[in-house]
């Protein structure tokens, strides 16, 4: 199977609920009002968060099940019963965890009585997801490691489908209070989970459980500690902002930026696609493999992005009084121009970090991300007091910003990889600034519209060949 046909399998995985995203956040914000929104943002992003817990065991099993394309049944379950206990005990840990924190937070926040009694129902319930939240990652590690990309994205989409839909459901036809609304997601990730368990059992394969294994859960936990450390500080890069908006700016502005963050995250599906179906192909190719995979990689999300990236910042403010209101994008739409740089040099650095989990290296990713911390978030709260909510998306995009060129250091890859991205930045840049500061009227319009148009004929001068290659060269079966 090819990695080609795997990432459009990835593609299609996450568009599917990015599409329900887009058609539900305004009834959302309908139902459940912006306050109470901005909170459910919240308990989701502290769910993603708990997936720390699961100690970096879901890519650890890609890798080991990836590195063992010539291995017996009986070694891939032993080492995938391993992970599954592991995470298991991990989320029962994570579940009083999130508990606790919760109510700590939510108290100090300043939200209304109201909400807080909402809060304090819901904490249980929240809870309880946290545990499948950190087995599920466990469970499509090891479909990853199998090559198993359709049925791992079947899965994946069903599940953010599930747990978009069901909440929504409960809102309308119960109550919008958060008591109710996060039960149903709770079902819709135990739904999840027990489809993962059963396609796990039909493609590892499994047959009856196995006790942990001594000598499996070393090198699981050896590579799976430093992507512990990536998944626990990294989102404090990525989505931990969220919890200091609320905190110095209140729930709604977390609103307003979560929703332009999800716009502009789009541009993510493509490189996140790509580096998913790479991951585990990188870790059993050589050395000149990887650098050509990496080449036309790079190439190819240069041709694609570039556009893209201009097209949504010039359509980010009309699509968002269509979709929401004129009021809420004259608060999103400068937060989306911000974010569009940051995003598209974000897309680049998927690359090298896939080559260097895929090589043993997760270490080097896990030292970038204690390095950023302090510094991040002296930049983000200073931001947030002398700029406002507009100065937590700088503070991002400059992250996003160093992400590509040290990825692209520590993959020794730089001086290769950063000509290639100096120009199209440079049009992308441009776009964002345009929209920024330019006046409304024709004069702004033409000066996307040109950008646009240069940047496509960029794109048509390096797609065509790339694309060939990527086709012809990534082309794989399994023996």
């Amino acid at each position: 199977m090819g990695i080609s046909k795997h990432t459009s399998y990835n593609v299609v995985g996450a568009i599917i609920p990015v599409v329900v995203s887009l058609a539900t956040i305004p009834l959302y914000l309908k139902l459940l009002g912006i306050p109470r929104y901005g909170v459910l943002a919240l308990c989701w992003t502290a769910l993603a968060y708990m997936g720390s817990l699961s100690l970096g065991l879901g890519p650890a099993l890609t890798q080991r099940m990836a590195k063992m394309v010539d291995g017996s049944a009986e070694q891939r379950a032993s080492v995938f019963w391993t992970a599954f206990w592991l995470a298991s005990a991990m989320g029962v840990l994570g579940m009083a965890v999130t508990t606790a924190a919760g109510w700590i937070y939510f108290r100090s926040v300043g939200t209304d009585t109201e909400l807080i009694r909402e809060v304090a129902r819901s904490l249980f319930w929240l809870g309880c997801i946290v545990p499948l939240v950190v087995v599920n990652g466990v469970l499509r590690g090891a479909l990853q490691g199998r090559e198993r990309f359709l049925e791992l994205n079947v899965i994946t989409s069903g599940s953010a489908v599930l747990t978009t839909t069901l909440p929504l459901a409960v809102a309308w036809g119960i109550g919008p209070e958060l008591y109710r609304v996060i039960p149903a997601a709770l079902a819709g990730n135990a739904l999840s989970a027990f489809v993962a368990f059963y396609v796990c059992v039909r493609t590892v394969p499994l047959r009856s459980p196995q006790f942990l294994t001594r000598t499996e859960a070393g090198p699981l936990l050896t590579f799976g500690g430093w992507v512990t450390i990536a998944m626990i500080v990294g989102p404090m890069l990525v989505t931990f902002d969220r919890f200091v908006i609320g905190g110095v700016i209140g729930p709604s502005a977390v609103s307003f930026y979560v929703v332009a963050y999800n716009l502009v995250a789009l541009l993510s599906i493509l490189p996140q696609a790509l580096s998913a179906a790479l991951f585990p192909r990188l870790s059993y190719a050589d050395t000149a493999e990887a650098q050509g995979l990496q080449d036309v990689s790079l190439a190819a999300l240069t041709a694609v992005l570039t556009p893209a990236a201009i097209a949504t910042a010039a359509l980010a403010q009309p699509f968002l009084q269509l979709w929401i209101s004129e009021d809420f994008a004259r608060h999103a739409a400068p937060i989306v121009y911000i974010f569009i740089f940051g995003f598209w040099c974000n897309s680049f650095a998927n690359v090298p970090y896939s080559l260097l989990y895929a090589r043993g290296r997760p270490d080097l990713i896990a030292k970038l991300v204690l390095i950023y911390l302090v510094p991040y978030y002296l930049l983000l709260v200073f931001l947030l007091w002398t700029v406002g909510l507009l100065g937590a998306a700088i503070a991002w995009t400059v992250k996003g910003f160093l992400d590509v060129i040290i990825l692209f250091w520590f993959a020794g890859q730089l001086r290769r990889a950063l000509p290639r991205l100096f120009v199209p930045g440079a049009f992308v840049l441009g776009a964002a600034i345009i929209c920024l500061f330019a006046p409304e009227g024709g004069p702004k319009w033409a000066a996307l519209a040109v950008l646009f148009v240069i940047s496509c004929f960029h794109s048509l001068r390096i797609l065509p060949d790339q694309v060939k290659e990527l086709l012809v060269r990534t082309v794989y079966r399994r023996p």
